[in-house]
C-alpha cells in the first residue's frame, strides 16, 4: 500500500487543486489502498526538513520504490508513473 505525502503551504487555489487531483486520480485508478497524508507547512513548517521540500506542492512516495514530483501535478503521466498506475 504506498504511503503518500502531499506538501502544500495553505489552503490556495493552487493546493486545492493538487489535492483533488491526486485524490481523484488514486479514484479513477482504483487504487484505493493508497494512504493519501496532506501536510500544510504553514501548519507544520518543521515537516518540511525530513523530506528535505523546497517548493509546494511536493508529492512524495514514501515505499519502495520512491519518489517525488514536484509542481504541476496535472501531468497525469509523471503522477501515475510515481504511482506505478
Amino acid at each position: 500500500m504506498p504511503t503518500l505525502i502531499l506538501y502544500i503551504i495553505g489552503r490556495s487555489k493552487k493546493s486545492e487543486k493538487a489535492i483533488d487531483c491526486i485524490e481523484q486520480m488514486l479514484h479513477e485508478n482504483r487504487n484505493g489502498g493508497s494512504v493519501l497524508t496532506v501536510i500544510d507547512l504553514l501548519q507544520d513548517p518543521g515537516a518540511a526538513e525530513e523530506d528535505n521540500i523546497f517548493a509546494t506542492p511536493t508529492l512524495v512516495r514514501r515505499d519502495e520504490p520512491q519518489g517525488r514530483i514536484i509542481g504541476d501535478l496535472r501531468d497525469t503521466a509523471s503522477v501515475k508513473k510515481l504511482l506505478r498506475l
